[in-house]
């Protein structure tokens, strides 16, 4: 009726004589089905949070149970909404043949039958979708940005003259194609003193894949430790 408020997120509705009940206050959808490696299922879920939509495949498992983990993502689920929520996920995943299908990749690099090939969270070859849980430096580490003819230049002023620059560059790029002949990366190392340059030409060798600054990961150990 005209008296009755508008609830924006998703609601019990409460008959023509009692008033709505808001179960969580923005909406929660699922948009896809999918099946990942092993028969797993899979869910789409797309949501607000800040006035901006978002969109992510978890397992049905979670979605499911609407585990609270998911709150970590943003998706408004909590202890309160939990059994509620669940029941409304549970009745639009019954309706899943209006659904969109959809392939599930679980992890980075190429797909078990080589047809997809998964950067981070990203599908950049083939089809389907990604559920890979990364690390935050990961997630946002593995994403291109920036202008490509400004990335070439710089790299050809850096490694102009610095050979062991261009080695390191030019090493960053084969790995996806070895496992395409079967073989496995090698690890290149250098030894210099500090200050010489030794993180910025691993930063560089990094850089085709995204932020290095975030990519870049340290070893530590003590000989204890690797004894």
């Amino acid at each position: 009726s005209e008296d009755r408020p508008a609830i924006r997120g998703v609601f019990r509705y409460g008959g023509p004589d009692r008033p709505d009940t808001t179960i969580c206050p923005s909406p929660v959808n699922v948009t896809g089905a999918g099946r990942g490696p092993g028969g797993r299922e899979y869910a789409r879920l797309k949501w607000r949070q800040d006035g901006v939509l978002r969109e992510r495949v978890f397992p049905w498992a979670l979605v499911a149970a609407c585990d609270i983990g998911l709150a970590a993502w943003g998706v408004p689920v909590n202890q309160s909404n939990r059994p509620s929520l669940a029941r409304f996920l549970h009745a639009q995943r019954e309706q899943a043949d209006g659904l969109p299908t959809f392939k599930v990749h679980t992890r980075s690099g190429w797909a078990p039958d080589l047809s997809a090939f998964v950067l981070g969270e990203q599908v950049i070859a083939g089809d389907g979708e990604v559920s890979v849980t990364l690390g935050g430096r990961l997630r946002t580490g593995l994403q291109a940005r920036g202008d490509r003819a400004t990335y070439l230049q710089l790299v050809r002023d850096t490694i102009d003259g610095a050979p062991l620059a261009e080695a390191f560059w030019a090493g960053g790029l084969p790995p996806p194609l070895l496992t395409l002949i079967r073989q496995r990366n090698w690890i290149f190392s250098v030894y210099a003193e500090t200050g010489s340059g030794k993180t910025a030409i691993q930063k560089l060798g990094l850089s085709a894949w995204g932020d290095p600054d975030l990519l870049l990961m340290t070893g530590d150990a003590t000989v204890a430790g690797r004894e």
